[in-house]
């Protein structure tokens, strides 16, 4: 896969559901055969998109996840209609209505994907 030889950072979008953890498995081996050649390049991190609050599977899935041996980053985004309708306009949630829930989540996994870039992440 030519964007995994170029990138210098992968993240790993998985909805919390078992069919998305499984698809996972090829794309985990192709970025661990790069990184073996690489001296562990690029970086590469999950990252739980769509959860829902409060489902046993959204709670389990970070722990699924990291039985692939990557690192899943602590911020997510949960289950929102804002997403859809910014979308719809054009537009993202943080041009929304100020200091909404989503733009709250973009702009966290925003910061620690800097701290992953600053090699504050493991």
């Amino acid at each position: 896969m030519p964007a995994i030889k170029c990138a210098d950072i992968i993240l790993i979008p998985v909805q919390p559901s078992p069919y998305d953890i499984w698809a996972c498995e090829d794309l985990v081996d192709i970025i661990k055969a790069r990184q073996e050649v690489t001296d562990g390049a690029p970086q590469a991190a999950f990252i739980i998109s769509r959860s829902i609050k409060n489902t046993q599977l959204s709670k389990e899935i970070g722990d699924a996840l990291r039985g692939y041996g990557l690192p899943v980053l602590k911020s997510c985004t949960f289950q929102r209609i804002i997403y859809e309708k910014s979308a719809a306009i054009g537009s993202s949630v943080l041009d929304m209505e100020p200091g909404n829930e989503a733009a709250k989540e973009i702009l966290a996994i925003a910061d620690e994907l800097k701290e992953m870039i600053n090699g504050s992440v493991a």
